[in-house]
């Protein structure tokens, strides 16, 4: 072979396993899938960082709460997942429970490299469910939002240990803080509490 084809052959094989050897560089083979459905179940307490339904009377108790929630998570794009979540926990306002719960959907941006520890950020927007158990009282739905911070440690491919800390604003309408105090004198107001939850994920 003359020793121009020997060049014009050398290049068009390095033309060609340019891109490849590239892609290689640009998408290493990882341990995880990076397209992936994963469902986390979570226990936890929830606590009353702030609420005023525009009077003083029979405030809520704001201890520390149990709580428990589930969570649908799905790759979006790189670093990102979508999210819905729904979240439950039981208040005492006198001598009636009122179980609060939060549906919200939302986005999740994750801070993560090759270790199997990352963080992550969350918004959210959806719906509070106030009910409260006792029959002289009917339940009601109000406009709430959130944000969180997250914490995941991936066991294996399938399996993770995962924390939020999550704060939920709710709005409250007149009539809907009518379990919170007495009779007609609820004016329009506000709950805001927090959520730490612990849970394990499995990714599908």
């Amino acid at each position: 072979m003359k020793t121009h084809q020997k060049v014009i052959s050398t290049l068009l094989l390095t033309a060609l396993s340019s891109p490849v050897f590239a892609e290689r560089l640009v998408e290493p083979e990882s341990a995880y899938d990076n397209d992936y459905i994963s469902v986390t179940g979570f226990l936890g307490s929830r606590i009353d960082l702030d609420y005023d339904d525009g009077t003083d009377i029979n405030d809520p108790e704001s201890g520390l709460r149990f709580a428990q929630a589930i969570a649908l998570n799905w790759s979006y794009k790189e670093n990102s997942e979508g999210e819905l979540i729904f979240s439950n926990s039981v208040r005492s306002s006198g001598d009636i429970d009122i179980y609060l719960q939060y549906l919200h959907f939302g986005g999740r941006i994750l801070f993560q490299d090759t270790s199997p520890f990352s963080t992550s950020i969350a918004l959210g927007v959806g719906g509070t469910h106030i009910l409260p158990d006792s029959d002289d009282y009917s339940s009601a739905y109000a406009f709430s939002a959130s944000a969180a911070v997250g914490m995941r440690y991936q066991l294996n491919q399938h399996f993770a240990l995962r924390s939020d800390l999550r704060v939920y604003g709710t709005l409250l309408r007149e009539g809907h803080t009518e379990s919170f105090c007495s009779g007609t004198d609820c004016a329009d107001g506000y709950l805001i509490e927090a959520e730490l939850l612990a849970g394990i994920e499995y990714k599908f």
